[in-house]
């Protein structure tokens, strides 16, 4: 879970640069950019790029497959390029700790319009919010621009999944969505799918 650990990305001056972790990654490296945790080790730890590094992180993925309660994200711009999601597939709750964000830009295209991948869920920050305690509610706020996350306003941010939401796809287990300023949430969000649902802040909320 890299519990504890700080990861930090960038440059060492403060000149414009794109880190394509797209087509440019995979041509690098010869293989697929597949986003930071997995399902057995949630991302839990501190992850930030150099202030004034000046550097954009294209994404054809979420920065995080699976991101954890109590991780930490600080001076991230982030541009994506039909991404499953904007900042992780799955946020999994087994705590009440928030995840913590201070300067985060994204702005893009968010799709997902494959069942067979999270079940199709697209959100703006997470797909799918799962929380695994089975006595205590995960509280997740919604507090627009107060919550450290702002929408790129040149390129705006677009989602669209066979379940989608300005904020969250959906959510499973007892998850509680408290809602103060929803002003900075992803302004587009529709569904192509034959059938599918879409929401302002939340696609699906899940019993619990």
């Amino acid at each position: 879970s890299l519990d504890g650990y700080t990861f930090e990305f960038g440059k060492l001056d403060d000149k414009e640069f794109t880190w394509d972790l797209t087509d440019g990654y995979k041509k690098a490296t010869k293989k697929d950019f597949e986003g930071f945790g997995s399902e057995e080790f949630p991302f839990k730890g501190t992850i930030s790029e150099y202030i004034q590094s000046g550097a954009t992180f294209k994404l054809g993925k979420p920065l995080f497959q699976y991101l954890g309660s109590g991780a930490q994200l600080t001076n991230f711009h982030m541009t994506l390029v039909n991404a499953t999601s904007g900042i992780a597939d799955y946020l999994v709750a087994d705590s009440s700790s928030p995840v913590t964000y201070t300067n985060i830009l994204i702005g893009g295209t968010i799709s997902n319009t494959n069942e067979g991948v999270n079940n199709g869920a697209a959100g703006a920050l997470y797909g799918t919010v799962i929380n695994e305690e089975t006595t205590d509610a995960y509280v997740l706020n919604v507090d627009g621009t107060n919550a450290g996350v702002s929408i790129d306003a040149t390129n705006g941010l677009q989602v669209n999944g066979c379940v989608a939401g300005g904020f969250v796809g959906q959510t499973q287990g007892n998850v509680i969505v408290q809602v103060s300023d929803a002003s900075g949430l992803a302004k587009a969000v529709y569904s192509s799918k034959n059938g599918g649902i879409a929401g302002g802040i939340i696609g699906k909320l899940g019993a619990g």
